[in-house]
């Protein structure tokens, strides 16, 4: 290499990058797996607080909403690509309107993935090619349940969901089960066999009318669907044909 010859090296290390407001480095570095983004950013936590560590929760911040952002950019392309969402979608009726409210919850709220995924299943429902005005409202009205759920309510709707299509193909289904053998039922679908975490999360479901409360404030629970209301079974189909279309050729 000759005198006049030189090297660019874009720093690695987060706070070099902040230092040097290098956004080629910084663009980079977000592109990094996020195991490899969230190990240098605690290494340098590690060394103590400074003068960067606000920038470099905002680093970390911006990395898990930016892929999800892109996300979301790349299924829009996709869906069009198959036909399920027409290219003028913003123009139909809440179309727009959803679009920019889940960018807004990525960006405000930083959703996990099961609620990223209730949002996106609403979206597409509300923008989908063929459907009446009415439905895209429904929709709509959907994805503002769907913001107002967290993803362990949003676990629980789905395996009850589940419990009562068992439940029917087993033709075991009575009017009425006792209180202890459906939540203990729901507990160990879930996985984690705690029956005060069902009786948590079963309050906001209820309150939104996705399933029915207890019968009669009693210690049976009805079983028809598994509990699921009309509603919370659109709502638990959206969510099923999203993943239908989103692996679909």
């Amino acid at each position: 290499m000759s005198e006049d010859e030189s090297y660019l090296v874009k720093p690695k290390d987060p706070l070099e990058i902040m230092r040097s407001q290098d956004r080629g480095a910084l663009t980079q570095f977000l592109k990094d797996p996020r195991s490899a983004i969230a190990g240098a950013l605690i290494e340098t936590f590690s060394h103590g607080p400074g003068a960067f560590t606000g920038s470099l929760v905002k680093i970390a911040i911006a990395a898990l909403n930016g892929r999800a952002q892109q996300q979301f950019a790349e299924e829009i392309k996709d869906f069009q690509a198959k036909g399920k969402i027409a290219d003028d979608w913003a123009e139909k009726p809440k179309g727009y309107q959803t679009w920019v409210e889940l960018l807004r919850a990525i960006d405000e709220e930083s959703p996990d993935e099961e609620k990223l995924d209730a949002l996106k299943a609403m979206f597409f429902a509300a923008n989908k090619v063929k459907i009446k005005d009415g439905e895209r409202i429904l929709a709509y009205q959907l994805f503002q349940i769907a913001k107002r759920l967290s993803s362990g309510e949003l676990l629980l709707l789905k395996t009850i969901d589940s419990l009562g299509y068992n439940m029917q193909q087993l033709k075991q289904q009575p009017a009425f089960i006792a209180l202890d053998e459906w939540e203990s039922a729901a507990a160990q679908d879930m996985g984690h066999a705690l029956t005060a975490l069902i009786r948590h999360h079963e309050k906001a479901l209820i309150e939104n009318d996705l399933i029915q409360p207890r019968a009669n404030e009693s210690r049976q629970v009805m079983t028809p669907n598994g509990r699921v209301t009309d509603l919370g079974l659109k709502f638990c189909e959206n969510i099923q044909q999203y993943q239908l279309d989103k692996r679909s050729e």
